[in-house]
């Protein structure tokens, strides 16, 4: 599996943030930070943070992949008050050690929703067998398509025709993550966000077999800082979005 159901809940949530964060993992506050660095510096809280992953995805090399699915947050002064609940949104790879480490852990809000039982595995057959790393041309390759992809993307969701360029290239199976609902799936779901300010690439990261990736940023605006995440699959010809989260500030 790549996460531990409800480590928040067994550990206390500032340290099993901090002992599943990579080193190098990707926050914001509101611009790029140092997750890991930012969870260290915060004092422990007596909260019950659970979460299940309902679906998830990795790359055929086994050494990147995501989850997502409900969290519910509950405070011990008030056990019997409904909890603070969402989906949760996280971004893994493999360590040194083989150790699945979360790089990128964001999420969003939503009326209270089960946790789930079980995860579905999204994306394509399982590859029957552990599929060759690109070589470092065929990375180098696939990792300028993928910044192409984003950039224009990004340029794109800074007008009117946001939502049409999204469902160009949008999966079939693509799921959107925004405020206020439960993930929503299909290219014909895709959300009307409005125009969003130019998005700066704070980082991009890919599967050692160069079918799975992420890229992430932001607006460049610390007083309403609009936060995207975006995962995207090679299909052999070219990289299709297969989750969209795009954390917004609220209209004033």
């Amino acid at each position: 599996a790549l996460a531990k159901r409800a480590f928040g809940a067994l550990m206390g949530v500032r340290d099993a943030f901090i002992e599943h964060f990579a080193e190098d993992n990707l926050g914001y506050g509101p611009g790029p930070i140092m997750g890991r660095e930012k969870w260290q510096s915060r004092p422990a809280a007596p909260f019950k943070l659970e979460w299940s992953p309902e679906a998830g995805e990795i790359a055929a090399s086994g050494d990147f992949g995501y989850t997502f699915g409900p969290w519910q947050l509950r405070s011990p002064d008030a056990p019997e008050a409904p909890p603070a609940a969402g989906h949760f949104f996280s971004i893994w790879e493999r360590d040194t050690q083989g150790r699945f480490r979360n790089v990128l852990d964001h999420g969003i809000d939503h009326a209270l929703a089960p946790l789930a039982t079980e995860a579905v595995r999204r994306g394509p057959p399982a590859a029957k067998a552990r599929a060759a790393r690109l070589s470092p041309a065929a990375t180098n390759t696939r990792l300028q398509s993928l910044l192409t992809a984003d950039r224009e993307l990004a340029r794109a969701v800074a007008t009117a025709t946001g939502v049409s360029a999204r469902k160009t290239v949008a999966s079939d199976d693509i799921a959107w993550l925004r405020n206020g609902s439960l993930p929503t799936y299909g290219p014909a779901a895709a959300p009307s966000d409005g125009a969003i300010d130019a998005q700066q690439l704070a980082s991009l990261r890919i599967a050692a077999s160069g079918d799975l990736a992420m890229s992430t940023g932001w607006n460049g605006d610390a007083t309403k800082a609009a936060v995207y995440v975006r995962v995207w699959r090679h299909d052999g010809r070219a990289w299709q979005l297969v989750v969209d989260y795009l954390q917004i500030p609220p209209a004033s």
